[in-house]
């Protein structure tokens, strides 16, 4: 906290300091502004660089991908994105924020193929299991499925009568959710009857339907009905979740507080080495701004805010690097060194 609190007030005082110098016109302003929103090359005067035409700002990149835990049991193997993969609760990998293909495959040629979604500092449960019942099965929580049809409304599994057979429609529903089809296996887990809903395989499949149709918190609740010491691993890794699930908080403010500290700290290096190519004062009284209120929102533990701050601050940052390389637009020296210095 220092640290940071050291970072805001050099920030302000390097505001203050640049008081005197010539404002940028409106019109420059604008010019720098619309540069910044996509990759546009700096005025080319027969020189050839090599240099980015943009450069990116933002520190850690991918540090919002969050950690996932992936468990096959006995033989069946968990490919992600095509690589196999396991993450254990001591060692969880981290995915990428975005989607991801994933394949489960079991001895004899079962497969299972489906896509999720995974967001920003949300923990991921991917857990599969081959059943003699009824096949592979996938529990995926913390994740949306990215393959399946939207659901419009809230699903429900209240029972029907059903002329086929308990173990018949448990078959079909876990046939249709390994292609994503959880409509289909919706109908068919409706037509189980009561008696008949306290296996293992029903809880595993309503649950995946209750996360196709948005409604995690159920499908929770469903595999909590599971007993542990019979739910091959699934009931200490629902634990090591809910585990995750508490410190990814702690996590993505600690990253929003390193990734604000970078960029201050190279808005400050660039106006160190650079500062008299063009003037930055409207830039440097906007991170002024932007800092006190960043302050306020970490006080508060708002990640929503701080992360909406940062952004503005990058973008600020980023209009600096714009307005400083046009100073020496066919200078391929000089733009290596301004973008080396946001990049260290």
């Amino acid at each position: 906290m220092m640290r940071s609190v050291w970072l805001w007030g050099a920030l302000f005082a390097l505001a203050l300091a640049a008081t005197a110098v010539l404002a940028v016109s409106l019109k420059a302003r604008r010019r720098a502004a619309a540069t910044v929103r996509g990759p546009v090359a700096p005025p080319d005067a027969g020189v050839a660089c090599s240099v980015p035409a943009a450069t990116p700002v933002r520190a850690l990149a991918g540090a919002e991908g969050p950690p996932v835990l992936i468990w096959g049991v006995g033989d069946v193997r968990v490919f992600v994105d095509g690589a196999p993969t396991f993450s254990a609760p001591d060692a969880p990998k981290h995915l990428a924020v975005g989607e991801h293909a994933v394949r489960v495959e079991a001895a004899g040629g079962a497969t299972l193929q489906t896509r999720i979604r995974v967001e920003p500092f949300t923990p991921v449960l991917l857990h599969a299991l081959r059943a003699d019942d009824v096949g592979l099965t996938l529990v995926r929580l913390g994740c949306g499925c990215a393959s399946c049809v939207p659901a419009l409304k809230p699903v429900t599994l209240d029972v029907v009568k059903a002329q086929a057979s308990p173990a018949d429609l448990l078959q079909e529903a876990a046939r249709a959710l390994q292609k994503d089809d959880w409509r289909t296996a919706a109908e068919a887990l409706r037509g189980v009857p009561l008696r008949a809903r306290a296996s293992e395989a029903f809880h595993r499949l309503a649950a995946a339907v209750d996360v196709a149709g948005y409604q995690p918190d159920k499908a929770r609740d469903e595999l909590a009905l599971i007993p542990s010491a019979a739910s091959h691993d699934l009931g200490k890794l629902l634990g090591a979740l809910e585990s995750l699930e508490k410190a990814e908080p702690k996590r993505r403010l600690e990253v929003a507080l390193a990734r604000w500290n970078k960029v201050t700290e190279h808005f400050q290096a660039l106006i160190a080495r650079f500062g008299d190519q063009v003037p930055t004062h409207g830039i440097s009284q906007r991170l002024g701004a932007l800092s006190a209120a960043f302050d306020l929102a970490r006080r508060k533990n708002d990640p929503f805010e701080q992360e909406k701050l940062l952004g503005a601050a990058e973008e600020s940052l980023l209009e600096a690097v714009v307005q400083i390389r046009s100073a020496h637009p066919d200078d391929c020296s000089f733009q290596a060194s301004v973008v080396s210095t946001v990049l260290r």
